[in-house]
């Protein structure tokens, strides 16, 4: 290993000594124009050139006579020429020789077409070679919301029992910025709940990631893109939101957007108190009886508090440095009173009933910090980015049960009173930092860097009895464990453009892991290292302006959050407990995706995934002790094909509407012997989003939104059939400075999931609603100076970040 990494240290000197020479040997093609609108020349306009997935390889702004002009090499290009109070103008094109776009007329962002006032929108969707995006920023369906709202409207992406999964296939990470977040679970949703959704531009889902992304996350990515903000003033907005469910939640959020000159500060504040209605339901179909568990739960925010602070300072036209800084302060407290039937199966009587009331508070501050500064090498694209990366999070959960039986007639059963209190204390703490380089050549791009990563986790979880009204404390059920990981990565990836019709990328990640487990009170330790190869590449073919053939690839792992490695019980009654495992592997996953647009709004995509050592949370429950445990495990391996259709059209210039379609096959062998998922299962998924202008001015829109989980079905697995329908009517008034939006969530109630399993060979069924029916009202309005430019950074730690919590 020491020979591989000495080896990668001497290439990386090599190249910096490659930096440091000459380049101009390398010809390059030039591009160039003049910006004007109809009175005369445009200065200062945002000239950018991006490749064919998206990525800045060039930029620069039109000088006082209108005039700009690039440097960069043969290949696939997108050109934006993006001015304040102007449609952004841009243009696809293929370069095997110097371009010139002669005068290009910028026009005013509200024209008149034939006596109707049009305003210019950018599509929902767009595709690129390795992703999807899906452009939110003016959706009116999200405002007022937060970031959960936002994936949950996200073609393909679902969250089921705090997961966030890609339909047909298994888990995906969360990334804010290009940087993956390391909490998971229900703090995750936590989070996504205390950031306004106003804040956001765009999902990116990345199926198949390049080798310069983290390796984590098996099924892909998921990118959440913050605005960015207009250049040379400032500005702020303010939002308020009211949301009425079963019960009532409210939102106040604001932010503020600064740069001039060489300065730039964005930040933004949110606010959210209220609470919410969660249900779990399950039968467990022992042989001789049924226990039917309800377990309705009221979370309170008291409350959610986010913030977030970026400045960037460019020193010189070549060097620019940066700091961000996200915050929040979650409080949350959760009552309960659940009830659980036991039936006899012959006869259907009731035998006993199991009530508990039990009720919770969780404390969970998180504070991440990032410094990064980049070199611009030249004015072709080559650059060197460093970041360095802190995060801290900490979760304090307090949580105390009352259980009793009580018999059919309900009188309570004498010796049945169970009580106790559940006292846990998490802390992380990572340190991270990744150099990156990149070096557009003439005939070829090269891509490379590393990352190293430190994480920390200690847990302390105690439990005492409280049956007697003394608690006592009960050594066996408590735990001290602690935790390290350390992970050291390298990449390296070339890209080339072959002729106007074919280009191709290659790259390859290598990630090497140590992990050490201890637990205190068993002085037990598990370690684990692992050394793995990330392949990825993708080739592409454009033989016309309608049509574009692509074929991907990427290996990609998923690791244990911190929370799923730690053994503590977390006691729910006397009945049911919930523990993680430190035996926990990693998984690995192979993707590969064959995809084919016509003229950039039908997109058929074929995809195939192989996962291997799946782990998953597990309910076993026993016959014999009326036990239910919820322990994770690795225990099987599952491989997928599936087909993806989407089609957006325009019949009208006053209605838009993006429809997808997916179905898919699966099949899964367990390597466990009492946890049997042999099987397949098929299943399908439909969206459809529409988009209506109501008024000739275009300030009052129309948004429907329609989805629906078709069954699943399957040998040993099955979901019953679930949609959601969301409506949204948006004002823009007083020259859209303000914005009024009235939105009905899930007006139909039938985001109800209802799935069965096979677990230890005992049937079991479970039935979910989270409340999401509910009608939201929403304001925002926004004064100052609006021609603002604020520059997004990313977090280098979030890797970890999304991995410390279920």
């Amino acid at each position: 290993m020491s020979e591989i990494l000495n080896l990668m240290i001497n290439k990386k000197i090599l190249f910096t000594i490659l930096l440091c020479s000459p380049l101009s040997i390398y010809s390059q093609l030039k591009i160039n124009g003049i910006v004007k609108d109809s009175i005369g020349i445009v200065e200062y306009a945002n000239v950018t050139l991006t490749d064919s997935v998206g990525n800045i390889v060039s930029g620069t702004n039109s000088n006082q006579n209108g005039f700009f002009e690039l440097f960069v090499t043969e290949g696939h290009y997108e050109l934006i020429i993006s001015f304040i109070g102007y449609e952004n103008w841009n243009t696809v094109f293929n370069l095997d020789e110097d371009k010139n776009f002669g005068i290009i007329i910028l026009n005013s962002e509200s024209t008149e077409l034939e006596g109707v006032e049009i305003k210019a929108r950018k599509k929902i969707f767009e595709k690129k070679i390795d992703r999807l995006v899906f452009n939110v920023k003016n959706l009116p369906s999200v405002q007022g919301g937060n970031m959960l709202d936002v994936i949950n409207v996200t073609p393909r992406i679902r969250i089921i029992n705090d997961q966030i999964s890609m339909i047909g296939k298994d888990n995906l990470q969360l990334m804010i910025n290009g940087r993956l977040t390391q909490i998971t679970g229900r703090n995750l949703v936590d989070l996504l709940n205390s950031i306004s959704a106003e804040d956001i531009d765009r999902i990116e889902v990345i199926t198949t990631p390049p080798a310069n992304f983290s390796a984590e996350g098996n099924s892909g990515l998921i990118n959440i893109v913050y605005k960015k903000g207009k250049k040379n003033a400032w500005s702020s907005t303010v939002r308020g939101s009211f949301t009425q469910a079963t019960y009532a939640r409210q939102v106040v959020s604001g932010g503020y957007d600064y740069n001039k000159g060489s300065l730039s500060i964005k930040g933004n504040v949110n606010l959210v108190t209220g609470s919410k209605l969660i249900t779990d339901e399950s039968t467990v179909f022992y042989s001789d009886q049924d226990w039917i568990n309800v377990a309705p739960r009221r979370v309170f925010y008291e409350p959610l508090l986010s913030g977030r602070l970026a400045l960037d300072y460019q020193i010189s036209k070549n060097i620019g440095v940066g700091i961000q800084y996200f915050g929040n302060d979650n409080k949350l407290k959760t009552e309960s009173k659940e009830e659980t039937r036991i039936v006899q199966k012959n006869t259907r009587h009731l035998d006993s009933v199991v009530k508990t009331e039990s009720s919770s508070i969780a404390k969970s501050p998180t504070a991440s910090l990032n410094f990064f500064t980049d070199f611009k090498i030249d004015t072709l694209g080559k650059k060197v980015t460093v970041s360095l990366d802190y995060l801290s999070f900490k979760n304090n959960i307090t949580r105390e049960f009352f259980s009793s039986n009580f018999n059919s007639k309900n009188v309570f059963l004498e010796d049945s009173f169970n009580a106790g209190l559940n006292v846990g204390s998490q802390e992380i703490k990572n340190y991270s930092g990744s150099l990156d380089i990149s070096l557009p050549y003439e005939k070829i791009s090269m891509r490379f860097g590393g990352r190293l990563s430190t994480t920390s986790s200690e847990n302390n979880n105690t439990f005492f009895n409280s049956s007697t009204g003394n608690p006592e404390l009960d050594t066996n059920q408590s735990s001290e464990f602690e935790f390290e990981e350390n992970i050291q990565a390298i990449y390296f990836s070339l890209s080339k453009t072959f002729n106007e019709k074919w280009e191709g990328m290659l790259g390859l990640r290598l990630e090497n892991t140590q992990t050490l487990g201890v637990s205190l009170e068993l002085n037990q330790e598990n370690k684990n290292n692992y050394f793995r190869l990330f392949p990825s590449g993708y080739i592409s073919y454009v033989p016309n302006d309608e049509d574009n053939f692509s074929l991907s690839l990427s290996s990609r792992i998923r690791r244990p959050s911190f929370e799923l490695l730690n053994a503590f019980r977390i006691i729910e009654n006397q009945y049911a407990f919930t523990s993680g495992n430190p035996a926990l592997q990693p998984s690995f996953s192979d993707n590969l995706e064959f995809s084919y647009t016509r003229n950039n709004n039908w997109l058929n995509t074929i995809y195939f995934s192989r996962i291997k050592n799946v782990f998953s949370q597990v309910t076993m429950a026993e016959e014999q002790t009326n036990i239910q445990q919820t322990i994770p495990f690795n225990y099987f391996n599952a491989s997928t094909i599936g087909l993806s259709e989407s089609y957006s059209f325009s019949p009208f210039h006053w209605w838009e509407s993006n429809n997808f379609l997916e179905f898919y096959y699966s099949t899964s062998n367990s390597f466990v012997a009492n946890l049997d998922v042999n099987g397949w299962e098929v299943s399908g998924y439909f969206q459809t989003d529409n988009s209506w202008n109501l008024n000739e001015k275009g300030d009052i829109n129309l948004n429907a939104s329609f989805w629906i989980q078709f069954p699943t079905s399957g040998e040993l697995y099955s979901t019953k059939q679930y949609n959601n329908l969301d409506l949204s009517l948006n004002f823009s008034m007083f020259k859209e400075k303000m914005d009024v939006t009235i939105i009905g969530s899930d007006l139909l109630s039938s985001q109800r999931p209802q799935y069965k399993e096979i677990s230890n060979n005992i049937n079991v069924e479970y039935n979910q609603y989270y409340d999401n029916r509910a009608l939201r009202i929403a304001l925002s309005y926004t004064f100052g100076n609006t021609n603002i430019r604020i520059r997004e950074r990313k977090f280098g730690n979030d890797e970890e970040k999304s991995r410390t919590s279920n």
